[in-house]
């Protein structure tokens, strides 16, 4: 398997912040990238610096998988 980033969000009202816990819990280590954004609903960009910040931390990491030429 490949990496994995999770981005959870604190206030999420469709998936239990449990749920996200568990998973990351079972994921390998080496291959998880998890934030957890206390403030976000779960479409993230419902509180709009949420959704920025999601944003950011996306962009972050496929940069840091696939380097700009």
């Amino acid at each position: 398997g490949g990496p994995i980033q999770l981005i959870a969000a604190g206030r999420d009202e469709s998936i239990p912040l449990q749920t996200i816990r568990n998973f990351v819990a079972a994921a390998d280590a080496n291959r998880i990238d998890y934030h957890l954004l206390q403030e976000a609903t779960h479409t993230l960009y419902e509180v709009p610096a949420m959704g920025k910040l999601s944003f950011r931390l996306l962009r972050n990491w496929l940069l840091d998988l696939w380097p700009e030429p």
